[in-house]
């Protein structure tokens, strides 16, 4: 097997040119993760044709790059946002999500258009939390009470879809019940896995003995969250479950670690330059290069699919922010609804899965991906112009650390 770097090299060009493209323009109002996307899109067949879809080398990069998203969203999750009083109406909420998805998807499927409702409904219901989470890191968010709480009713929204996804859409030799017992199983080596990095933190000599080879060229912390990461991942593949369920897992594994050497900012620095710098930007612009936007020019249905599914991310999505309703301010509530509005990862990562089961076409496929990058220009920027700067105390002049016991 003869394998190139040709590929690659392009990859990276469009990786480079998009950061700096963006800050020679500062006011386009593009996601930098879109732009490396349409860069893609000039790089693939339809345009340029510079790299192929098929390249290998990138396939690779780019699953890992799709789990080190999932992954650092885990780390980035303070299970108190989740795990408090505030769980009972996150959940009611991501349940009405659900039931306004399978209406929207029943209604699409009446109207003539080739798809399950089901897979419909999973896939609506997710927020892009891994895309989500630049976006809120570089606006300031995370520090605060309240984009704890975004970020943790986004969490539930990317959680669940995984495991859905993963079980109601088996592979052909696997049944529901069994996928689910995999899932288990998955969970719980990952909390073995998170009760040893406790208990070896919690042992003075064990953790200054491993501290010590953590600034060396050893990079211990690195290739320790690396190892946990593709140890879970592989386990996934082996179960046939989806990796990005596992990078989720992984990142909450480590984030358990948080409070030894991983909480120092040089230490979490070094995994953020791998993963940002690298397999990340690989993974969008690979998803630009495999996206194939000439099928809505000869798919009407496709075409006209788009706006409709965008606004049913608005719908399904924003809609149950009403049910916060005592957590937080009107204007926040909308905020809040806009960014768990967006919507893309899961919805590259799920396009095998529904065209393998039969569940959606591949002009359906593409007129999702299009529907979420649009979702990730749009709500986002509505969100921050709703909301603020949180770094600058504009979230209702509130800038509490998360997970306080205080009301949003």
């Amino acid at each position: 097997m003869e394998l190139t770097l040709t590929g690659l090299f392009y990859v990276f060009v469009a990786a480079t040119l998009a950061p700096v493209a963006l800050s020679l323009v500062p006011w386009l109002p593009l996601p930098g993760v879109v732009l490396e996307i349409l860069l893609g899109v000039a790089l693939g067949p339809l345009a340029l044709g510079l790299v192929d879809p098929g390249d290998e080398v990138i396939s690779v990069l780019a699953l890992l790059g799709v789990s080190m998203l999932l992954f650092f969203a885990g780390l980035e999750l303070d299970l108190r946002a989740i795990v408090n009083p505030r769980i009972v109406r996150l959940a009611l909420a991501y349940v009405l999500s659900l039931a306004l998805a399978l209406l929207v998807g029943t209604a699409l499927s009446v109207a003539g258009v080739d798809l399950s409702p089901l897979f419909l409904m999973v896939l609506l219901t997710a927020t892009g939390l891994g895309v989500l989470l630049p976006i809120m890191k570089d606006a300031g968010y995370l520090d605060t009470e309240l984009g704890q709480v975004i970020f943790g009713a986004c969490a539930i929204a990317e959680v669940i879809p995984l495991v859905l996804l993963s079980t109601l859409f088996p592979p052909a030799d696997s049944t529901v019940l069994q996928q689910a017992g995999k899932i288990v199983i998955l969970i719980i080596v990952a909390a073995v896995a998170a009760f040893v990095i406790l208990r070896s933190s919690d042992n003075p000599s064990i953790s200054g003995r491993l501290q010590r080879l953590e600034d060396t060229t050893a990079q211990l912390r690195v290739r320790a969250t690396f190892l946990i990461l593709l140890g879970l991942a592989a386990l996934a593949t082996r179960f046939e479950i989806e990796v990005i369920f596992a990078a989720l897992a992984a990142g909450l594994v480590v984030g358990a670690s948080r409070k030894d050497a991983l909480a120092h900012t040089v230490q979490l620095k070094k995994l953020e330059g791998a993963a940002f710098g690298i397999f990340i930007p690989v993974f969008f612009v690979s998803t630009g290069i495999n996206l194939d936007l000439s099928l809505l020019d000869d798919s009407l249905e496709a075409a006209l699919l788009v706006p409709i599914l965008l606004l049913a991310l608005l719908l399904v999505r924003g809609l149950p922010v009403v049910l916060y309703r005592g957590l937080m301010t009107p204007r926040e509530s909308l905020g809040t609804g806009l960014f768990q509005a967006t919507s893309l990862s899961l919805l590259i990562a799920a396009a095998p899965v529904g065209l393998a089961a039969g569940a959606i076409t591949e002009s359906t496929s593409t007129a999702l991906i299009t529907a979420g990058m649009l979702s990730v220009i749009l709500y986002p920027a509505l969100g921050k112009a709703v909301l603020g700067r949180g770094d600058n105390e504009l979230v209702d002049g509130r800038h509490t650390p998360a997970g306080q016991d205080q009301p949003v």
